[in-house]
């Protein structure tokens, strides 16, 4: 949904470019050098990258391995790698295989709805969304192919401060102050990856930070693809303050 916000707002100013993952990819290299491939087919030779919730690992390993392709990196509401988390959805997949879609769909709509803060109508749209994607268009080889992309980038990527040495792009994060999938510990991560980053704290909206307060959303996008320094907390240490 923030990709459909940005693209209705700035559809006479971007080429926006939303592609669809292929239900048969089941690592995370395969996945970015598709999407490489698609940039190069399209004859882009660099672009501003957005990735939002789960998007956000997608993102870092993209500019990690096509660096050269990245003019800007946007990170929203997602933070580094985590192999912990890695290694429970590793042991959690023999049972995910033998389970029936219709229980896998219940799974993934109670994890995906709690990340949406409760009591507020604007997001009635977005879980009527989730549900129809899940009940209509997610298939069993999709959700698993889902969770094993989750694994690997976990599992087999490190990312460091140093990584993007020598890169001439910039990196904006995006996070809320109350996002219950980007905590203290998670945003501090993610911030000592990217210590020349611009910054943008959204007070309240949660993981619908984007939906909620969708005007700022935009807004600090739209100054940062357009070169403008967008308001910024001042690290790591002003954002639960």
């Amino acid at each position: 949904m923030t990709i459909s916000h940005f693209a209705d707002d700035a559809a006479e100013r971007y080429r926006v470019i939303a592609p669809t993952y292929p239900a048969d990819i089941a690592s995370m290299a395969e996945l970015v050098d598709g999407i490489a491939g698609l940039l190069k087919g399209l004859h882009i030779e660099r672009a501003s990258v957005l990735g939002g919730s789960a998007g956000g690992y997608v993102a870092q390993v993209f500019v990690r391995r096509h660096r050269e392709l990245v003019e800007k990196l946007i990170i929203a509401f997602a933070g580094p790698p985590k192999p912990e988390r890695g290694r429970k959805i590793a042991r959690a997949m023999w049972w995910l295989r033998l389970m029936p879609m219709g229980i896998l769909r219940v799974v993934a709509r109670k994890r995906l709805g709690g990340l949406l803060p409760a009591g507020h109508p604007e997001l009635r749209f977005i879980r009527a969304y989730l549900d129809e994607a899940l009940r209509y268009h997610m298939t069993k080889e999709g959700f698993l192919n889902l969770c094993r992309r989750g694994a690997d980038a976990d599992l087999n990527y490190r990312f460091g401060p140093d990584d993007l040495a020598g890169w001439p792009g910039e990196v904006l994060l995006m996070m809320a102050d109350d996002d219950p999938s980007t905590p203290e510990p998670v945003g501090e991560a993610l911030l000592a990856l990217y210590p020349g980053a611009q910054i943008h704290l959204f007070h309240g909206g949660g993981h619908a930070a984007a939906i909620l307060k969708r005007d700022e959303y935009l807004g600090v996008m739209e100054q940062f693809l357009a070169g403008s320094s967008p308001e910024a907390c001042a690290g790591a240490t002003a954002r639960r303050e």
